[in-house]
């Protein structure tokens, strides 16, 4: 069952994010309003956030709100396959299971902890940090969003190079965005869950809800937040139907996180 404290958190993060009063659906309902303002996705899509057995969706306009099927069952919104039968759907973004997290992680297991360095905490703009996303592919880096956190980037060192990077992004209603990075010289060794480790504590010791989101075919990814005792909340997907023209977006909620390690 859902920690009450981490739901209720959870979903009044996606409510503002969607720009929609509330409140959120009630398990087993799905609500479906026109929000052109919605940040669940880039401008111009179809924004859906499945949480505990509930989804909200938000529509640009009456027209592609009223395009939507009414009586599909809630857990079938992030079905992307099943979607693509019923919709006219050009291009998506996830699905990307939401994870959250809003106590300290417990104590790294020193007998399957790298031992190479201990974390160190840097600026954002070190560049070093800058460096480390350059040494990977650039869809990697964009999506990763290591290059947008506002915290202290939280990193381990091999030979004066950051190897293994991570910190968080300020969202709204006290929300800690997680991001990680791994160079691709050094992944499958832990080092994504030692600076996500030092990230989320210090998140939570700040008493922000710490969300992590990863594409479920991020499996690496999904097991380090495993591993640090995040809960699975729910579902992120976005999609645009091929009824009107595409956006350009830099919208930061855009992103969907995380290639690591």
């Amino acid at each position: 069952m859902a920690d009450n404290t981490l739901l209720t958190r959870a979903q009044q993060l996606w409510l503002h994010t969607a720009t929609t009063p509330g409140p959120f659906p009630l398990g087993g309902e799905t609500h479906i309003v026109v929000a052109p303002d919605s940040r669940l996705g880039p401008s111009g899509w179809i924004g859906i956030v499945h949480l505990a057995g509930a989804t909200l969706i938000t529509a640009p306009s009456p027209q592609l709100a009223q395009a939507l099927p009414p009586n599909l069952p809630a857990t079938a919104w992030t079905d992307l396959a099943h979607l693509r039968r019923l919709l006219p759907v050009d291009s998506a973004m996830g699905p990307a299971t939401l994870a959250y997290r809003d106590t300290p992680p417990p104590p790294p297991d020193p007998t399957t902890t790298p031992t190479a360095t201990e974390v160190e905490h840097l600026d954002p703009t070190h560049p070093a940090l800058i460096a480390l996303l350059a040494s990977v592919l650039p869809e990697e880096a964009e999506e990763s969003g290591l290059a947008n956190i506002t915290s202290p980037a939280f990193v381990l060192r091999h030979e004066d190079r950051i190897i293994a990077a991570a910190g968080y992004r300020h969202w709204p209603e006290q929300t800690a965005h997680l991001s990680v990075l791994t160079a691709p010289t050094h992944r499958n060794l832990g080092l994504a869950r030692q600076v996500a480790h030092a990230a989320t504590s210090h998140s939570t010791t700040h008493a922000l809800l710490t969300q992590w989101r990863a594409r479920d075919t991020h499996h690496h990814s999904l097991r380090t937040a495993r591993s640090l005792g995040f809960t699975p909340l729910g579902t992120q997907l976005n999609i645009h139907l091929a009824l009107q023209p595409h956006p350009l977006s830099d919208d930061p909620y855009a992103q969907n996180s995380k290639p690591c390690s």
